[in-house]
């Protein structure tokens, strides 16, 4: 089980809704900086696209943050079991 920590988690997931919905407003702006309407069609392709990369991008975000950012608590060993079971802490290890 990976423990997550979830401040830093919830702050990359915020960056990613940011950077989709800023990628939204570029595009349509560079539109209304031209002097052209953008039509209905690619406003529509646009506001998809947008909204699948809302949901894909912080599942990417956690998929990566849990596999390769966030490191896992040290396994349990043999030495750890028997401080645990002698009433030991397990920092009391004896190589």
């Amino acid at each position: 089980m990976v423990a997550l920590d979830v401040g830093k988690l919830s702050f990359w997931l915020l960056v990613s809704l940011l950077a989709s919905l800023a990628a939204l407003a570029a595009v349509l702006g560079i539109f209304a900086v031209a002097g052209k309407r953008a039509s209905r069609r690619l406003t529509t392709r646009l506001a998809v696209g947008v909204g699948a990369a809302a949901i894909i991008v912080p599942v990417a975000v956690i998929v990566i943050y849990t596999q390769f950012i966030n490191d896992p608590p040290p396994r349990f060993d043999e030495n750890d079991l028997s401080n645990l079971v002698s009433g030991g802490s397990p920092s009391d290890t004896t190589g």
